[in-house]
């Protein structure tokens, strides 16, 4: 006959607990490790040896052993790959529904469970919460060619997915994430505390009041060519200690930045795109770094942005009618855009406030007041560089240093310009066709034009007798 033990939880020799109503506090093992602690759970008196893991479960001395087949579903560790049906006309309604299936349930190394979920639009008002053990082998996929066939608006307060307590996602694809229409005072997808999640590259996460994805506090996102848009402050936000590795991403019409990272936190956005934000398109700050080499930044108010000590490299990027400005190097941030193209806006290369911006071989045009401008301690690298059709070609004012030589300044209003005790290097430069000066320095400022090469400029050099020095 069957006998009955009070038990709550069963604890695997791993650490695994899977949980049954508490009762009593009674406690024994079982085998190699399976402790029962209060509640109910009836086992057989004889049968064969359960070995669903490495870890065989043996029964009780008193009563023989416990079969796989004999111990209850819900609490079986799962050794074969699964896939649990979500959504319309499927067994289980929502995402959540589907992991509460699997709270503490073990899942071997061999084994994947996949939530899959059928094509529709799901009002959720909970979020999908992830913390189970062996998530690192739970796959969550929607639909890998169009996400927008699987949406999920969220109600309520609720963000769409968390993911924290030092939790691993083995896979989250084939979504679009809805904050329906900003009401969710909340952002999209969250990670916390030393979290990960590996994606795929169709995820979209919009619409949500604060920021479509976050990474946080020693946490990694991995994927690619996810995308955030139209979200009431930032596309992306990555600080503290974390890491977004996402090639190709897409930050669109967000209130305030696309892709900002912080706080000593590390971002790879190559080949990626921020359009339409309405502060910066990309952002290292606070001593955070960024690699968005190939990547494009279009109709922000500033391109590519690295400030208070952060890193940004940009090679090979493009900046085009960002109303601000293009690549931008402030208060001791450090932005490296060589062979890099701005055009339009205020000023196409800024640096000040200690920032640096290297930009060799790089081309401004049609920047309203400055294609390059060095400011207030700043400093600018720009050997080979292109400045066209703005107010200034190359300044360097306030005490700044602007390196270049080899450069071509054309079709400006001034070419070259140095003022307020700033150094300006302009050996082997170009002034062509600027309607005032091709190179001007004066307020005890100085310039150097060994080998430069002036047509058609409506005066080619004037050193005004207020302590300016040309060379």
């Amino acid at each position: 006959e069957a006998s009955e033990v009070a038990v709550s939880s069963l604890r695997f020799a791993d650490g695994s607990i899977l949980r049954t109503a508490p009762v009593n506090g009674v406690q024994f093992t079982v085998g190699d490790g399976l402790r029962l602690e209060s509640g109910s759970l009836s086992f057989p008196a004889a049968g064969d040896a359960c070995d669903p893991t490495a870890e065989k479960l043996l029964g009780f001395e008193q009563n023989g052993s416990l079969t796989c087949a004999q111990l209850p579903a819900m609490l079986r560790p799962i050794t074969d790959n699964m896939t649990l049906n979500v959504g319309l006309g499927m067994p289980l309604a929502t995402v959540p529904a589907a992991l509460a299936l699997l709270v503490d349930r073990p899942i071997s190394s061999n084994a994947t469970v996949t939530i899959q979920v059928a094509n529709g639009i799901y009002d959720y008002a909970e979020s999908i919460v992830v913390r189970h053990r062996y998530a690192d082998r739970i796959r969550i996929v929607g639909n890998e060619t169009d996400p927008a066939l699987v949406r999920i608006v969220m109600q309520g307060t609720a963000a769409a997915v968390v993911v924290d307590s030092g939790t691993t996602l083995g896979y989250l694809n084939g979504f679009t994430f809805d904050g329906n229409n900003k009401a969710v005072q909340q952002s999209g997808i969250m990670l916390h505390d030393s979290s990960v999640i590996y994606g795929g590259d169709k995820v979209i996460v919009q619409n949500f009041a604060h920021t479509g994805v976050v990474v946080g506090t020693g946490s990694r996102l991995v994927g690619r060519g996810w995308v955030s848009k139209g979200n009431g402050h930032n596309g992306f936000v990555i600080y503290n200690n974390s890491i977004l590795a996402m090639e190709g991403a897409l930050a669109q019409d967000n209130e305030h930045n696309g892709i900002y990272v912080s706080s000593a936190s590390t971002a790879s956005v190559t080949n990626s795109r921020a359009e339409g934000n309405t502060y910066s398109g990309f952002q290292a700050d606070f001593g955070s770094k960024i690699d968005a080499n190939n990547s494009t930044a279009v109709g922000n108010s500033i391109g590519f942005i690295a400030s208070n000590n952060g890193v940004m490299t940009a090679i090979n990027a493009v900046a085009e009618g960002n109303t601000q400005g293009g690549f931008y190097g402030t208060d001791g941030g450090v932005l490296r855009a060589d062979n890099s193209r701005s055009t339009g806006g205020v000023i196409g290369y800024y640096s000040s406030f200690s920032g640096y911006v290297e930009a060799a071989n790089s081309t401004s045009q049609g920047a309203r007041d400055y294609n390059f401008l060095a400011d207030h301690n700043g400093a600018i690298y720009a050997v080979g560089a292109t400045a066209k059709s703005s107010r200034h070609g190359f300044i360097a004012s306030n005490h700044a240093h602007l390196l270049a030589i080899h450069s071509k300044a054309e079709a400006n209003q001034h070419g070259y310009w140095s003022q307020h005790g700033s150094n300006l290097y302009a050996h082997g430069a170009q002034a062509l066709n600027n309607t005032g000066y091709g190179f001007f320095s004066h307020r005890d400022s100085a310039m150097q034009t060994y080998d430069v090469t002036l047509s058609g400029n409506g005066n080619d050099y004037n050193a005004v007798p207020v302590n300016g020095i040309m060379h």
